[in-house]
């Protein structure tokens, strides 16, 4: 069976139907990730990234990501153009929508 987000430990129930719906297609537009700070949640963002966007997606002799393409170590290295994060200032509560 092929592994999925290899990077983030546990949540192996999860992890399966993320990346079977990755493979599908199916993967819903949005997801809601949240949890307690250093629970994984930056993690799982980057190995969804990184899922979608790997050169071996459509192979199933890899790992979903890979982490062995061109893609895949630019999303961990966190020099993949196409991904940008979002933080709130410090003086804020929130994310503004202009951001």
């Amino acid at each position: 069976m092929r592994k999925y987000f290899s990077e983030l430990l546990g949540n192996k129930n999860s992890k399966d139907r993320l990346g079977s719906a990755i493979e599908a297609g199916t993967l819903p537009h949005a997801l809601l990730i949240v949890g307690p700070a250093g629970s994984g949640k930056k993690t799982l963002a980057e190995e969804i990234s990184a899922a979608l966007n790997c050169e071996n997606n459509g192979s199933g002799d890899f790992p979903l990501p890979c982490y062995c393409c061109n893609t895949c170590r630019r999303i961990r290295d966190g020099n993949y153009t196409d991904i940008s994060y979002l933080r709130k200032d410090k003086e804020r509560a929130t994310i503004g929508v202009e951001d």
